[in-house]
């Protein structure tokens, strides 16, 4: 039986890859209605929609996965199966994104950052 993925650690590697994989299918969707190679003019119509409404769903979670970089969302926001980092640590550079323990709590981006003084 296949060890399960850690549901507390994210895969950058494996998010990219998701997001790669759905700019791609925007692009053939895209490709496919300005070259007429879709069935009607209704068909044509959906795919744009579609590649719209793809393109919002990247967008946001590109918000969100950058959200949990800069330490203002828990990494658990945008774990999903597709993006679990594998009970052992893969080959190659991979950099996984852990779930905040129960004592840490996201930053706030507007909140003040203390300044250390410099001695001169």
């Amino acid at each position: 039986m296949p060890a399960r993925p850690h549901r507390r650690h994210v895969s950058l590697q494996f998010v990219v890859m998701n997001i790669a994989a759905a700019v791609a299918g925007c692009r053939m969707l895209a490709d496919a209605a300005a070259s007429d190679r879709l069935a009607t003019a209704e068909t044509a119509t959906d795919a744009h929609e579609a590649v719209s409404a793809l393109l919002v769903l990247v967008g946001l979670h590109l918000e969100a996965v950058s959200r949990c970089l800069r330490g203002e969302a828990d990494p658990r926001t945008i774990w999903t199966a597709a993006t679990a980092a594998p009970p052992l640590r893969p080959e190659g550079h991979d950099l996984l994104l852990a779930a905040f323990d129960n004592t840490r709590v996201a930053t706030s981006p507007s909140s003040p950052k203390k300044r250390r003084k410099v001695r001169r």
